[in-house]
């Protein structure tokens, strides 16, 4: 399976947005990112190849330029984007910066952080789990 990017995501209740984020770089609509402590906390993509960029805070749901502020789906979200799923399984950061994979597209020294699961194959929970294991 390919990398899946997230870029036709909408949001389903019940909402769990997060609105204390600056970009740090140029962010669309369903990258995955983290705060980057070199960059003061600004949000910059995350990937599975670094331990920090590892530790996404949440999934983009406002595009933003560098230094404006943007929305996050965090934990519990239900994000819908159609026919990109398959019901019942997790997902992934993958290598590719802001994407998602699954965990059989992971490779070894990859990070495993999981981001969520399929309700359905159109729906997505987010459910950020930063392992810190690489495999």
């Amino acid at each position: 399976m390919a990398v899946i990017s997230l870029s036709s995501l909408q949001i389903s209740a019940p909402t769990s947005l997060n609105t204390s984020y600056v970009c740090g770089v140029t962010l669309t609509n369903g990258e995955v990112v983290y705060a980057d402590s070199n960059n003061s906390n600004k949000l910059d993509k995350a990937d599975c190849t670094t331990l920090a960029k590892a530790s996404p805070v949440g999934i983009v749901l406002v595009p933003g330029a560098d230094d404006t502020s943007t929305a996050l789906a965090t934990n519990n979200t239900l994000l819908k984007s159609t026919g990109t799923f398959s019901k019942g399984s997790w997902y992934y950061l993958s290598a590719t910066s802001g994407d998602i994979c699954l965990e059989t597209d992971l490779t070894t020294n990859n990070y495993v952080t999981q981001i969520g699961y399929a309700k359905s194959d159109d729906e997505l929970v987010v459910m950020i789990v930063k392992t810190g294991v690489q495999k």
